[in-house]
């Protein structure tokens, strides 16, 4: 008598040794309260000039990015707006 058949599995795909180059792209940052600055977009290219008088917010507008950075690189909110005053 044959030996019973077994269902073969699907074949499983072979490993790769390519890396994955697939990046994400900021293309605006949409500050709804952040600092001083309330209801507020900035489009974002790959070179971004901010200008503007003093206190208009430029330094806001890093610092919010700077915070989306490492929330992105897995800092929790407490190290990053921690004790920040208005963050």
């Amino acid at each position: 008598m044959p030996p019973a058949a077994r269902p073969s599995a699907p074949d499983a795909p072979a490993p790769t040794t390519a890396t994955s180059t697939a990046t994400s792209t900021v293309t605006a940052l949409h500050l709804g309260a952040f600092r001083a600055l309330r209801g507020r977009t900035v489009d974002l290219a790959p070179v971004t000039v901010l200008n503007g008088p003093s206190g208009s917010g430029k330094s806001a507008v890093l610092e919010a990015y700077e915070a989306l950075a490492r929330l992105a690189g897995g800092a929790v909110l407490d190290e990053v707006f921690g004790g920040a005053p208005g963050g």
